[in-house]
């Protein structure tokens, strides 16, 4: 309802549609309510592939939580597990790194959803010693189903080696 104007505005939907709060992206259209897990899927292999795992100590990253299996809304919060071995000087970089990502992450589900969260990147860490799936998931006491692990980009060294430069050594 607009009082200045005295107009109100209504959408028709199915029945039990999940709807889009008026004003939002996509004004009432009907979502698949699969969707905010998907987004958080990409966004979770995105971080992955983006993250200099050499730069910061990342060893591993695994997704765990209801994205894995497809029960989170646009409420829901994205978890992942790192498993590092650095230096605190590449822990606090790679935290920096992933409160730039949480700021990211927060902003666009607001656009997407209308919801104003204060958070959605939620990362737990583990040492080397959880660097294998099943350790990890034992370290969480979760099953080894719970955890899907997400490909690291190759380290910059790696890349100009494939691509025939000489190595530094």
């Amino acid at each position: 309802m607009n009082a200045e104007l005295e107009q109100a505005v209504a959408y028709f939907a199915d029945p039990g549609a999940v709807v889009r709060p008026f004003g939002g992206p996509g004004i009432g259209a009907a979502r698949d309510p699969s969707e905010p897990s998907r987004w958080r899927r990409r966004m979770a292999q995105r971080i992955a592939q983006l993250c200099e795992a050499d730069r910061f100590g990342v060893k591993a990253i695994y997704l765990l939580g209801n994205t894995v299996n497809g029960l989170d809304g646009p409420e829901g919060e994205l978890e992942l597990l790192v498993v590092f071995d650095g230096t605190e000087r590449q822990r606090q970089e790679l935290e920096t790194w992933l409160r730039g990502w949480n700021a990211a992450l927060t902003e666009t589900n607001n656009f997407r959803t209308g919801l104003n969260l204060e958070h959605i990147l939620v990362c737990r860490f583990l040492g080397p010693e959880a660097a294998d799936k099943k350790t990890a998931a034992a370290k969480l006491n979760l099953p080894e189903e719970s955890l899907v692990e997400l490909p690291l980009r190759s380290s910059f060294s790696g890349r100009m080696k494939r691509a025939g430069f000489p190595s530094d050594s």
